[in-house]
């Protein structure tokens, strides 16, 4: 069984190696509760494959969060940590450098380490459609193979 897996890892850095960058991101869902209501929802979508994507390109992903529980909510979403030798920017990305953006609210907002809204007072048994987008910097000093991103999305009731 060793041998396979070496096999197998092998494969994927012997592709990651002949493309530019493999890019993909966890979502974690993290929900706050009240004990005068019930606050829960669900998060589709939450393993992103942006697929392989090179100097200044970008690609986004379209996920769902649904209210299943029995008050408004307010939905956000922050970046967690990362498993990149690329830095995370706000803007342009430059060499080395990528960019995570959202656009829950109807335009694109970069996902920084602060929380950041994507939809305000969703209501019962509703849900919000939105995208995740990844854009890759301006150059890179090196091939960085497959990378990956964590987000946090959070949900707690509307006051």
């Amino acid at each position: 069984m060793k041998h396979l897996k070496k096999i197998i890892a092998t494969a994927i850095l012997a592709s990651a190696l002949l493309t530019p960058i493999v890019f993909g991101a966890e979502i974690d869902i993290i929900g706050n509760f009240t004990p005068t209501s019930s606050v829960s929802a669900e998060l589709w979508n939450t393993t992103m494959n942006w697929g392989s994507l090179g100097v200044s390109q970008s690609n986004s992903q379209n996920t769902q969060i649904n209210n299943t529980g029995d008050t408004n909510i307010d939905v956000t979403i922050k970046y967690k940590d990362t498993a990149t030798n690329l830095a995370l920017t706000a803007g342009a990305p430059g060499e080395d450098q990528y960019r995570v953006e959202q656009n829950g609210t109807g335009s694109w907002t970069d996902v920084t380490s602060s929380y950041t809204s994507i939809v305000s007072n969703l209501g019962t048994s509703s849900n919000k459609n939105f995208d995740v987008r990844v854009t890759m910097g301006s150059s890179f000093t090196q091939d960085w193979g497959i990378q990956y991103h964590n987000n946090t999305v959070q949900y707690v009731a509307h006051t």
